[in-house]
């Protein structure tokens, strides 16, 4: 049949949604959105029996008792966890962890704030998170590491925009890294990145015999499998977020093992980088078969 003028062109079918429906999402089919309320209608729920669900529920607890027990014995600071108190104007602090001999902290630098170091002996690790620090006219900026021996001169630290920076110290005679005397900075710049295994790399800071502190980077969906700490361990989360076992560590947060302590398998969905000091366990650098 032909058309005439006064005639409208034929139009597919379309479905018309309900006037009270919510409005679609962009690019989605109105045809299939009609569907949706009669299959959902269609559907009937499955009843567990009451042995099931006892089952089930059991095993639930079972494994939050199980993750509570595993992770009892880390130090786990999260991004809100404990006070800033303050050193200078314009320069706080919050602690993360203190264990024999040494402790580790957050330093915050406001633009243009100043620390004067104390003349206390101190062996010092400083990494900077974010912003620009000058250490007695040594610029430092993301990601750059400064250690100053127990000899080091008392130092000014000072920022230009504003810090973030993780402070380490140790006693002298304390720990491993007590013993450290001489001084040196470590740009990222001139960073030298080493395979680990397979999706994660590690950029060696300092080492002193098996002891050492590092950054480590891991791939989207890196792994490293579970493995147990001969000595103290401390984890900070620089960038991104980790699972070690089934606990979360997410940026700007902090971890500690005792020596004696395991670790499960560290996962990383979205890849991350971490501070780590303590011992690397053999079995972390084998790939699995």
């Amino acid at each position: 049949m032909m058309q005439t003028e006064s005639e409208e062109p034929m139009k597919p079918h379309t479905t018309i949604p309900a006037a009270d429906s919510p409005p679609l999402p962009p690019g989605e089919d109105p045809d299939i959105a009609a569907l949706l309320p009669l299959l959902a209608a269609a559907l009937s729920p499955i009843e567990l029996s009451g042995g099931s669900e006892a089952a089930l529920g059991a095993r639930l607890f079972a494994r939050v008792a199980d993750s509570a027990r595993a992770n009892r014995a880390f130090h786990t600071v999260r991004r809100d966890d404990g006070d800033w108190r303050e050193l200078a104007e314009g320069v706080r602090a919050r602690l993360l962890d203190r264990s024999e001999g040494s402790h580790s902290a957050l330093i915050a630098f406001e633009p243009g704030a100043r620390l004067q170091g104390s003349e206390r002996r101190l062996v010092r690790e400083c990494l900077v998170l974010r912003g620009d620090l000058d250490i007695d006219g040594t610029a430092l900026g993301p990601q750059d590491y400064h250690l100053a021996g127990a000899d080091a001169q008392a130092a000014c630290a000072r920022s230009h925009d504003g810090a973030l920076v993780y402070l380490r110290t140790n006693l002298p005679g304390k720990g491993v890294f007590g013993e450290v005397q001489h001084s040196l900075t470590m740009s990222a710049a001139h960073a030298g990145w080493q395979p680990l295994r397979a999706g994660v790399r590690i950029r060696p800071l300092f080492k002193l015999g098996e002891h050492l502190s590092m950054l480590v980077r891991f791939e989207p969906g890196a792994r490293v499998p579970g493995h147990p700490h001969a000595s103290h361990e401390e984890c900070l989360m620089v960038e991104g977020e980790l699972f070690l076992g089934d606990l979360l560590l997410r940026e700007g947060e902090f971890q500690s093992a005792p020596a004696g302590s395991r670790h499960g398998d560290l996962v990383s969905d979205t890849g991350c980088l971490l501070f780590f000091h303590g011992m690397v366990d053999p079995s972390v650098a084998e790939d699995d078969d």
